[in-house]
């Protein structure tokens, strides 16, 4: 499991605690680099974060990356997750060449049947998010395993997975 642009870890809490045994819970964020908060939506601090995560105890087996996730190679996401990532929730820039090249890192190291959360898909104050998700889907090509497609709206956030999967996770959303 994990998060691209954690802050202070509120989100990243529920995250860390549907981790299975043995599983990292990966940070991927700027934290005090914020030369790469390009929209300046949030001045994270790594000790605040590991501070929220004592307080929920769940600590424990985290990973934190900190840097610009627009730089990051899936190869060192995946390092970092030991493995395909099977939750990610993206929640980092939001310009939409930032959520671009997240979704893009997330597809690449997506683990088979692995859900993206897109946070602030339907935003009006960062409409960067949803031209983004729109580019992904667009231009991600016709790969299997590399183009996220939505099959759930809810809570300000669009849940993404890969074509195969699709169907799967709307049919079982299905009223």
């Amino acid at each position: 499991v994990g998060e691209i642009g954690v802050y202070h870890g509120r989100s990243f809490i529920p995250l860390a605690l549907l981790r299975r045994e043995g599983e990292a819970a990966v940070a991927v964020d700027c934290f005090e680099e914020q030369q790469h908060n390009r929209d300046e939506s949030g001045c994270g601090n790594e000790a605040a974060f590991y501070a929220t995560l004592e307080r929920f105890c769940c600590a424990h087996d985290v990973v934190s990356v900190a840097c610009d996730s627009t730089q990051l190679a899936p190869a060192d996401l995946l390092a970092a997750a030991r493995g395909p990532i099977r939750l990610l929730s993206v929640d980092g820039s939001h310009t939409e060449e930032a959520v671009l090249a997240d979704l893009s890192l997330a597809a690449a190291a997506l683990a088979g049947g692995g859900v993206v959360i897109l946070d602030d898909a339907v935003n009006a104050d960062w409409p960067g998010v949803v031209s983004g998700l729109a580019r992904h889907v667009f231009e991600a090509g016709e790969g299997e395993d590399r183009r996220l497609l939505p099959f759930a709206l809810g809570y300000n956030k669009a849940f993404l997975c890969t074509a195969r999967w699709q169907a799967v996770y709307g049919e079982a959303l299905a009223p």
